[in-house]
């Protein structure tokens, strides 16, 4: 942990993040993961929001 608060990064546990339960993490990590998964076909931002919201 040193290393990387060295570098600037803060140490946060998951005690201190708070999010709504609805709220999912790391939206845009899921949502990059579902372009690469989805490459060479046809996916909507609306199917995409479906998958991450519903």
């Amino acid at each position: 942990m040193e290393l990387f608060e060295n570098q600037g990064y803060a140490h946060i546990t998951g005690s201190e993040i708070h999010h709504e339960k609805t709220e999912v993490p790391l939206v845009d990590v899921l949502r990059n993961f579902i372009l690469f998964r989805c490459a060479g076909e046809t996916i909507t931002e609306n199917e995409i929001n479906t998958v991450l919201f519903s």
